[in-house]
């Protein structure tokens, strides 16, 4: 079941899986990311949701007390793959070949996921507008 009051509100806006030598994550490494869009007139916190690169496995990493929160008509990036240096980062990376990244709330239930094709080096895959239906290939 969707979690229909924030699927209407956050999106998955923006991914690099590939990222090689582009933006350096806090944790001093080439992370792949996500960004994170919220065109509503309030802040969301993201403490408690969850991520995952498996839809069979909603619950795969919870977001921590210090993940921060979406500003109102904000974008938040949210770090993938050095948890072991710094724990408000994911466990897992975006897989360069092509996936999927989902966005599930406190109980488990899915709130958006995007499916993203084989990456590109030192690209994103991103909405041509935020919060839009039509994805493409951009710098970062």
């Amino acid at each position: 079941m969707l979690s229909s009051v924030l699927a209407i509100v956050i999106t998955i806006n923006e991914l690099m899986a590939s990222n090689a030598g582009v933006v350096m994550s806090p944790a001093t490494n080439f992370d792949s990311w996500i960004e994170l869009y919220n065109p509503s007139e309030q802040e969301i916190n993201l403490s408690g949701m969850y991520l995952s690169n498996d839809p069979t496995m909603p619950t795969l990493w919870q977001m921590p007390q210090d993940i921060g929160t979406i500003p109102a008509k904000g974008f938040k990036v949210v770090w993938l793959g050095s948890n072991d240096i710094l724990s408000n980062q994911s466990p897992f990376k975006l897989d360069c070949d092509g996936g999927t990244i989902c966005l599930n709330d406190k109980n488990g239930q899915l709130i958006t996921s995007v499916d993203y094709p084989k990456a590109m080096s030192r690209t994103a895959w991103a909405r041509t507008s935020d919060g839009g239906n039509t994805w493409g290939w951009t710098d970062a």
